[in-house]
């Protein structure tokens, strides 16, 4: 297999997926990851139809973020799903003394995949990036970390750890120390901050 159809097998085994509630006019992840698969709840797919993505809702009944997560592993049958928080709005490159945000989708595609492919030779469960985007707190010598928790832009690889069902909040935090505590390591790349526009919602 040459390295090309390498690298398009990897990618056809990997989905990035979107999850919003609520947010059809504030939504901005749509134009970071404009290949990525968008899920929303049944009632709100016309709010989100302009953002170009492809739609898969869940049901109504599926609320709280690790039940919403529990469906997406069920739902779809990639190897490696990406799920996404749905307000980021660039990826801030930290390895220099004056941070790059970069809002190119090529680019923040790419950080993904980079980061898939490290954990997944790894023989991780899951992975994810910096959760500052302050170069002040990033030291040069810790690239990658295997020990954190991330947000924002999580990672999953198989479905051997289950997301925390009967929390509405913390459930990421919990399916991260889930994982160091069956596997012992997590890949938690270090050198990227996805930068997210909170809003009040």
């Amino acid at each position: 297999m040459t390295r090309k159809k390498a690298a398009q097998s990897f990618e056809d085994n990997l989905r990035i997926v979107i999850l919003s509630r609520g947010r059809g006019k504030s939504i901005n992840s749509h134009r970071l990851f404009p290949g990525a698969t968008l899920t929303c709840p049944e009632s709100e797919i016309s709010e989100y139809e302009n953002t170009g993505l492809e739609i898969i809702p869940h049901p109504e009944d599926v609320k709280g973020l690790g039940k919403l997560r529990t469906w997406i592993m069920n739902r779809f049958k990639e190897e490696i799903l990406v799920m996404v928080d749905d307000d980021l709005i660039g990826v801030i490159y930290l390895g220099d003394l004056s941070p790059k945000e970069v809002r190119d989708p090529e680019y923040a595609y790419q950080v993904v995949v980079n980061a898939a492919v490290c954990a997944k030779d790894l023989g991780v469960g899951a992975f994810g990036f910096n959760q500052y985007g302050d170069v002040r707190k990033y030291l040069l010598n810790r690239p990658f970390v295997l020990n954190k928790w991330a947000g924002g832009v999580i990672g999953v690889i198989g479905r051997e750890v289950p997301f925390l069902e009967s929390h509405m909040f913390r459930v990421d935090v919990d399916f991260f120390l889930e994982n160091l505590l069956q596997k012992r390591i997590v890949w938690i790349e270090n050198r990227f901050c996805f930068r997210q526009a909170r809003d009040r919602n």
